[in-house]
């Protein structure tokens, strides 16, 4: 059995989304599926082989452009070439005619296909993000006009459902994001303190909401919290500026990018997870973020803005707007928990969002179609 994994990311080793992925083939590649990724790397396109549970080979493709054309017209002659029995598209939220004819190829060469929205609906969260928003708006309406030609070739649509309203169609199955690191020690918790480390991951965008925490630092009263943010995106700068003006940049920590093991060793330091907390400006209302996966698969109490797909009591859930967060209720909330409940949790995590789990899940509905 083969599969070709078609996404429109960076290989970067730094990234959430290139780890997320990078798992999804280490796992597949093990249950007796020869794996194979297209994605981008430094300008150009990038071939990875995995087998046996790792990575085995790589070839950059240095006379292909890393543009969404180039990335499926690279996956149409992989399919003319070599035999595959699946193919794994991760949506790229820039629709291409190239895109409708690789599917159409699998289709004719018999592959079954497997198209995954990472988030669902998705509308809302791309024109509120989008520098040039008309842009965004006209591509998002050949997204809608092409949907149903791609929904008909698909046999199986793994979805993230951000919205709890929002229903979802016949070949659409429901996933949460996973853990990329099953091999984590259960957390021991230090005795009650009320200095308090917070930590917030992520590519930075306006509705992760950071800037709550940041504006709501100056309110405390009961405890010291430093807030350690790691990563970068269109919203560091915002963050700085705001922690700058409001005198607590000294409470305030940028780590900027970190590697898995440097990332780790961040999190053996750390308190309360800080996860998605302004879902409200991606049109969202459950948190589904790998960010919050990853806190509570490590045990990290976490604050979120999102509605709890499953009952967790490792969540401390505030309103999802702009509002200041009361940091000394979340205080108490964090003292109050017992390591016995903290490692009967994360345990519950680790098993629930693991990735071989719901990859399975997935290839099951895949054979019943």
């Amino acid at each position: 059995m083969s599969l070709l994994y078609v996404a429109n990311i960076e290989y970067d080793l730094y990234s959430g989304i290139y780890k997320k992925i990078e798992k999804h083939l280490e796992i597949l590649s093990k249950l007796s599926k020869k794996s194979r990724l297209i994605c981008k790397f430094k300008g150009n396109l990038v071939i990875l082989n995995f087998e046996d549970g790792k990575l085995a080979t790589k070839e950059i493709v240095c006379n292909q452009k890393d543009t969404i054309a180039s990335l499926n017209k690279l996956a149409i002659n992989q399919l003319k070439e070599k035999k595959f029995d699946y193919l794994y598209f991760r949506n790229t939220l820039k629709p291409s005619v190239y895109q409708l004819l690789l599917f159409r190829q699998a289709k004719k060469n018999g592959v079954k296909i497997i198209y995954e929205l990472p988030t669902f609906p998705y509308y809302k969260e791309q024109i509120s993000v989008a520098k040039n928003k008309l842009f965004t708006f006209f591509k998002l309406t050949i997204d809608f006009l092409t949907f149903p030609i791609l929904y008909h070739y698909s046999n199986v649509i793994p979805v993230i459902i951000s919205n709890s309203k929002k229903r979802i169609l016949k070949k659409m199955f429901a996933i949460t994001n996973g853990i990329s690191d099953e091999n984590i020690p259960l957390r021991s918790i230090e005795e009650k303190t009320t200095d308090l480390n917070l930590v917030g991951v992520g590519t930075l965008y306006p509705y992760h909401g950071f800037d709550r925490i940041i504006r709501s630092l100056e309110l405390q009263r009961k405890y010291n919290f430093n807030f350690y943010i790691i990563g970068d995106g269109p919203d560091i700068e915002n963050l700085k500026k705001i922690s700058k003006k409001l005198n607590v940049d000294e409470k305030v920590h940028f780590l900027g990018r970190l590697d898995r093991d440097e990332l780790a060793k961040v999190f053996e330091t750390m308190d309360i997870g800080i996860s998605a907390l302004a879902l409200y400006k991606r049109g969202a209302d459950l948190d589904t973020t790998i960010k919050l996966v990853d806190y509570l698969c490590r045990g990290i109490p976490s604050v979120s803005s999102g509605k709890q797909i499953y009952h967790n009591n490792l969540i401390f859930e505030v309103s999802n707007n702009d509002s200041l967060i009361n940091l000394d209720e979340v205080g108490d909330w964090f003292n109050n928990l017992n390591e016995e409940v903290i490692k009967k949790e994360q345990g519950k995590n680790i098993e629930k969002y693991s990735w071989e789990y719901i990859l399975k899940e997935i290839f099951i509905k895949v054979e019943v179609k």
